[in-house]
């Protein structure tokens, strides 16, 4: 669809075409037919599965200078074009803080929100206490790096793209080899969840497609979840589900539970012994809490 700034918006749809409405956000980098695999599943439970490219990513017009906020005015948009009134929202990893915007501003249409290994504004001091070294570095950097140098750092990446696009090549020839390389950062019950056919064929059909221009909106995006985020989590009324595991290393749980210590209306669902993919096994339950309030 066509926003009204003039940017493209895509959608992928899944499950029941006359289901209760759930809009699910993916994680940063992400592209939207990653859920394409919970077809039968929000068939079963009667849920039409709506996933959606975030600005930048898939057939989504990037948008330069964005704030998590920006998402609602998205959201709203794209619900009107989709004759859809009221819609629950379900966001994972970096998509928890933008499902979060959308319960923030658009309290009158999101019924319910569900965020799944998602990331929590910056501010305690051990939000990344367990957290791999690579994600790790990330958080240090973008929350100390300026939003007002960002032209700065758009310049440095093209002075650097040559190096990038001989990485990404690679990446691109041999998106096994790539795979194999993340899994083994991962906990063995992450590692393993990556490992299922139906997980790796994905991981590895979005490997193929990352570009410049998908790494350019990836450190946008986790840019935006990790600074001071341009609302407050107290504001939001939305009921809220937090789904954490306890052997997260993308995403530790203490920002789990720093985001159901925050928001009024929240629950943390703590699942011991799993890891950042526990959206797989778990969807269902999700998407019944989601479908089932009113």
């Amino acid at each position: 669809m066509r926003l009204d700034d003039g940017r493209d918006l895509a959608w992928f749809e899944v499950g029941a075409p006359r289901g209760v409405p759930v809009f699910v956000f993916h994680g940063s980098p992400g592209r939207s037919f990653e859920f394409s695999i919970y077809d039968q599943v929000a068939r079963r439970v009667k849920v039409r599965l709506i996933s959606l490219d975030r600005p930048g990513y898939g057939h989504s017009t990037y948008k330069p200078r964005r704030k998590l906020g920006d998402f609602g005015s998205d959201i709203r948009q794209f619900a009107d074009h989709l004759g859809v009134d009221t819609f629950s929202v379900l966001g994972h990893s970096g998509g928890g803080p933008h499902a979060l915007a959308c319960a923030r501003f658009l309290p009158e249409r999101v019924r319910r929100c569900a965020v799944v290994s998602g990331v929590a504004p910056p501010g305690r001091a051990n939000m990344t206490e367990g957290m791999m070294l690579t994600n790790r570095m990330q958080w240090v950097l973008y929350s100390r790096w300026p939003a007002k140098l960002d032209g700065l750092a758009a310049t440095l990446g093209w002075l650097v793209a040559p190096v990038l696009a001989a990485f990404l090549k690679y990446g691109l020839r041999h998106p096994e080899t790539r795979l194999d390389g993340f899994a083994k950062m991962l906990p063995a019950c992450d590692a393993e969840v990556v490992a299922r056919p139906e997980i790796r064929a994905q991981l590895v059909a979005e490997a193929r497609e990352f570009s410049l221009p998908t790494a350019r909106t990836a450190i946008q995006d986790m840019a935006l979840c990790i600074r001071p985020w341009d609302f407050s989590l107290a504001d939001i009324d939305v009921v809220v589900d937090i789904w954490h595991g306890d052997r997260d290393r993308n995403v530790p749980l203490a920002q789990g539970q720093e985001l159901a210590r925050t928001i009024p209306n929240a629950s943390l669902h703590e699942c011991v012994g799993e890891g950042h993919w526990l959206v797989v096994d778990h969807m269902e339950e999700i998407l019944i809490a989601l479908a089932s309030s009113t």
